[in-house]
């Protein structure tokens, strides 16, 4: 990725299930995080995690990406950390950016950010 004629490193940050089965390893690679928009119009979204400013080191939240998601449709979300308390704000044609919301999971138990298999099916 290149800014203004520098090469630049972007972090990307990913969900890495192993299963073996009769000695066999799958590696299932997936993204962090993933926002389906099951609302009947195009749906816009900012992702986010919570950082320390280097001016004054007051604690907010910095846009890693946004998406742009028609009905229906999955996005997946490469660059946000989910151990910095990733937040997300939605738009819909015709109105402003909502606030900031924080994303968390449901299971506080849980070591990662993904549904369980009850949930997915």
């Amino acid at each position: 990725h290149h800014v203004d004629g520098f090469l630049t490193i972007k972090k990307l940050h990913f969900l890495i299930n192993l299963t073996c089965s009769g000695g066999l390893i799958d590696i299932h690679v997936e993204p962090a995080l993933k926002v389906i928009n099951l609302l009947p119009c195009k749906l816009q979204c900012q992702l986010g995690e919570i950082g320390c400013s280097v001016r004054d080191g007051s604690r907010k939240i910095t846009q890693t990406e946004v998406l742009s998601l028609n009905s229906g449709k999955e996005g997946k979300c490469l660059s946000a950390d989910c151990g910095l308390s990733p937040h997300i704000a939605v738009r819909l044609p015709g109105y402003k950016w909502s606030y900031w919301k924080k994303i968390v999971n449901r299971e506080s138990n849980s070591h990662t950010w993904r549904p369980t298999e009850e949930e997915e099916v």
